[in-house]
């Protein structure tokens, strides 16, 4: 909004049927998700699950514009990825017993290495520069 930019639907309230429906933006968002898969499993769309919905838009975008014009479309686009704190969350609230066995300092470490590996795959789908924004 403090940008000026239009609020971008969320990408499973959007009709698969038109590509152009996207042009204009996609929310990919689930509350709740964290960057491990286990982060509130079966309650919201997994991060690894909403890259895979962001390769299939921006396949999408490929075949309706062709691979010049996507590209360009995209190397404008905006990506802003705010997630980690759900995962944060979950482990402040694990027991006494299950932070022995995985230290806050291991638990990052896994943490950021799973966020590295995501961004890596996100960023093979397309050449762009994310805005990252990890609430930490």
């Amino acid at each position: 909004e403090n940008l000026g930019l239009a609020t971008s639907p969320p990408y499973l309230a959007i009709s698969s049927s038109s590509s152009a429906n996207y042009v204009n933006g996609v929310n990919f968002a689930s509350g709740g998700a964290g960057v491990f898969n286990s982060t509130n499993k079966d309650q919201c769309i997994s991060f690894d699950k909403q890259i895979e919905y962001y390769s299939k838009v921006q396949a999408s975008l490929v075949q309706s514009l062709g691979e010049a014009q996507a590209a360009s479309h995209l190397a404008k686009s905006l990506f802003a990825i705010t997630i980690g704190s759900n995962d944060i969350i979950g482990y402040v609230r694990s027991s006494a017993a299950a932070k022995a066995t995985n230290p806050m300092e291991q638990f990052v470490d896994a943490l950021i290495q799973s966020l590295t590996g995501q961004l890596q795959v996100r960023i093979e789908v397309t050449d762009r520069q994310i805005i990252k924004s990890i609430i930490k």
